[in-house]
């Protein structure tokens, strides 16, 4: 099994030109797998590509040229495969939204600010053995898992439906925190991330109250306890 680390956050700081000659390598096999090993020099990791065919290839992370020097990596020094589909969005992440000024505050800066219970300032891997401590903050700070679940769910929030551009003009455009649903008593043995099935975005007062109590309050929990404190002010 792997012992190697690598996780979507730190590929997207190899950049774009690299993960372009990683895609470049891959050649349009969709089937196909991308596994790195360690940084090295100029954080350029040489990297292994297996094929659809069963072949694997070692290439050289300074020219992205066949490794005649390495032979196929031991696996206790080569990371998870990551599939062509995901460098691929990758890509296009990074060309298309990470540079925008508009999305920063969403998955950098003003996020930084707004811990929750159950909650660390640490970014790994979107997955966790059973033996090792699993924290909400993993999966809820994932930059490109949020952008998957915006993109799919929208930028209100779930919860309230507070939208922030709509209240703050511009200030506000683009912002919104997700919610991991998952209780951690559920997450068990090795679990990977799904940010559709497993995310929601929520406004942060939301999210504060989703975690108001352990386990979280569940988003259904929560709006019937808004429409419930409603219905008293209303009476």
């Amino acid at each position: 099994m792997s012992q190697l680390i690598w996780n979507e956050e730190q590929l997207m700081r190899l950049g774009n030109d690299f993960l372009n000659q990683v895609l470049v390598n891959m050649t349009d096999d969709n089937s196909s797998v991308v596994r790195l090993g360690a940084t090295g020099k100029g954080i350029r990791p040489n990297y292994q590509i297996t094929y659809s065919n069963g072949s694997s290839v070692a290439f050289s992370g300074i020219n992205h040229k066949p490794d005649s020097r390495s032979s196929i990596f031991d696996e206790t020094k080569i990371s998870e495969p990551f599939t062509y589909e995901s460098i691929s969005e990758l890509l296009n992440y990074i060309r298309n939204e990470v540079n925008q000024s508009i999305l920063k505050p969403v998955y950098k800066e003003n996020y930084n600010g707004s811990i929750f219970p159950e909650e660390i300032q640490n970014d790994q891997k979107c997955y966790e053995g059973s033996t090792k401590k699993i924290i909400v903050n993993i999966y809820e700070r994932n930059p490109l898992a949020k952008h998957k679940c915006i993109k799919h769910y929208g930028i209100n929030c779930y919860v309230c439906g507070f939208n922030f551009e709509k209240k703050y003009g511009e200030t506000g455009r683009g912002f919104i925190h997700v919610h991991h649903l998952k209780p951690l008593s559920e997450i068990g043995e090795k679990y990977e991330l799904n940010p559709i099935q497993d995310l929601r975005p929520v406004c942060p007062n939301c999210h504060a109250m989703l975690h108001r109590r352990k386990p979280p309050y569940s988003i259904e929990e929560l709006k019937q306890i808004i429409n419930t404190s409603y219905l008293l002010i209303q009476s």
